[in-house]
């Protein structure tokens, strides 16, 4: 027969949540019996703001949440399916979830809730209110190349991405925002902040497809008045259809394919024939070619 003490220190008897104990019996002989400790739920926490303005970005934290065990948690962020309307929740299944904030005429009360688990059958649930409040911006008040918190915001009912990465209202034809205008169509260009930008699929804007900065030889194509200059004479004079071409810089009128004309030197361009002239310093029409 094997000697037991019959009062083991239990308190190194602890196998992953499991416990031996020594159970006596008659005439001092026992048994070793393993029990399963009992699992413990975990506790759920959920923090959010008690209040956030319509188009505003509101952020749910269950982070704090934990195990009494030490288990691993899992958890599901929502909404009460009872509340007068739902948003849409981002990340609802990890300890951190975030919404826009709907455009409201009036104060709305919202309840969100966290479930926790650990996977062993222990779950908790927690609650919070949170309060929709009206936007400084009332729905559908806004005209188009303003900055807007939500597409509802503008009369048009549209919002685009702008070069600034900030939302403006846009009208329904156009693909990108831009500031003070209705916006701008898709694969079109514009300026902002000495840049030219193309609006590409996505509604965002990308650099334009650009020469580098003095890399266009003389007769090239240049863009009037860029800095620094495309061209590597740096000079881009505008020809008599309004386009820009680089010329020599001891040459006054731009002709594309070449570096450019003194003054009264005549030319044929598209059919007429023209003379560089210094008033306006730009080819003259003088008939037509011969």
């Amino acid at each position: 027969m094997l000697d037991i003490d019959p009062s083991p220190s239990l308190s190194n008897l602890a196998i992953d949540k499991e416990a031996i104990a020594f159970i006596a019996g008659k005439n001092g002989e026992g048994e070793l019996r393993v029990f399963k400790a009992p699992n413990l739920p975990p506790v759920a926490k959920l923090l959010a703001p008690s209040h956030v303005k319509g188009g505003d970005e509101a952020t749910l934290d269950a982070s704090a949440s934990y195990d009494l065990d030490g288990d691993a948690l899992s958890f599901r962020i929502f909404q009460d399916p009872n509340d007068s309307f739902l948003v849409s929740l981002t990340g609802a299944t990890t300890s951190r979830a975030m919404f826009i904030a709907p455009l409201v005429t009036a104060p709305a009360l919202l309840t969100l809730c966290v479930s926790v688990s650990d996977g062993k059958e222990g779950t908790d649930d927690e609650c919070v209110a949170l309060t929709i409040l009206p936007p400084d911006v009332l729905p559908r008040s806004l005209p188009n190349g303003a900055l807007t918190p939500s597409w509802e915001a503008c009369q048009s009912g549209y919002d685009g991405v702008g070069p600034d990465q900030k939302k403006y209202c846009i009208s329904r034809d156009m693909s990108c925002g831009f500031p003070g205008t209705d916006g701008v169509r898709q694969n079109e260009t514009a300026w902002y902040n000495g840049t030219e930008l193309r609006c590409i699929v996505g509604n965002i804007y990308v650099l334009a497809s650009l020469p580098a900065p003095r890399s266009v030889p003389e007769g090239g194509a240049c863009r009037l008045g860029a800095a620094p200059s495309d061209c590597s004479s740096d000079c881009c004079w505008r020809l008599v259809d309004g386009r820009g071409y680089c010329i020599n810089e001891r040459k006054v009128c731009a002709l594309p394919g070449t570096g450019g004309l003194s003054f009264t030197q005549t030319t044929c361009f598209q059919g007429i024939l023209y003379e560089c002239r210094f008033d306006p310093q730009n080819l003259t029409p003088i008939g037509t070619c011969p």
